[in-house]
């Protein structure tokens, strides 16, 4: 996003995917150390099965999104609404 004070990377991002009763949670963080940096992307591994979870997003801005019924098995790039 590129309005002020939105970070288009997503980084400081709370993100959490939802299939039925499991439940997981990752964070977008810049870097753990001087002068790197970390890929803006995040991983989740659900069951064999699991077609499609929900996603709830809380970008470092305060915004919340969620995006239902996000296809599992592949990429998926949300961008903030």
């Amino acid at each position: 996003d590129p309005r002020p004070g939105h970070d288009r990377r997503g980084w400081g991002a709370r993100i959490t995917a939802r299939a039925g009763d499991l439940v997981q949670y990752r964070w977008i963080a810049s870097g753990v150390s001087f002068l790197s940096t970390n890929q803006s992307l995040v991983h989740f591994g659900f069951p064999a099965g699991t077609e499609s979870v929900a996603v709830e997003i809380l970008w470092s801005d305060g915004h919340a999104q969620t995006l239902q019924s996000v296809p599992t098995g592949a990429p998926y790039i949300a961008v903030r609404d």
